[in-house]
């Protein structure tokens, strides 16, 4: 999942609540940040990684890698993840155009 707004949030603890896992990947502190502050946000990560959902926060997606499809994400920081789907906003510059199936945009 790249971002932490509410949508992307909401998805994450949908997708784990079937047994998927799942990872978020946003450049804010915590989650709703922007909308809420870092603490309350903070409260919402807490809740989601009680659930399984694993958060990188203060990161960035700067490549969706993969053979045809999706396969790995990496991070600004040089870490990479690997992925069967990819979630996130048409903003977000990775899935504004993205040129591998198993991306989806919303918003």
């Amino acid at each position: 999942m790249i971002g932490a707004g509410f949508i992307a949030i909401e998805a994450a603890g949908s997708l784990r609540e079937r047994g998927l896992d799942v990872a978020v990947v946003a450049p804010q502190r915590a989650p709703f940040e922007r909308q809420l502050g870092a603490e309350i946000g903070n409260v919402f990560r807490r809740i989601h990684e009680r659930q399984g959902v694993v958060f990188h926060l203060g990161e960035e997606v700067v490549a969706l890698e993969g053979d045809g499809r999706v396969q790995r994400v990496r991070l600004k920081s040089g870490a990479v993840l690997d992925a069967d789907l990819v979630v996130g906003s048409p903003r977000t510059p990775s899935c504004a155009a993205p040129a591998l199936d198993g991306c989806l945009c919303f918003g």
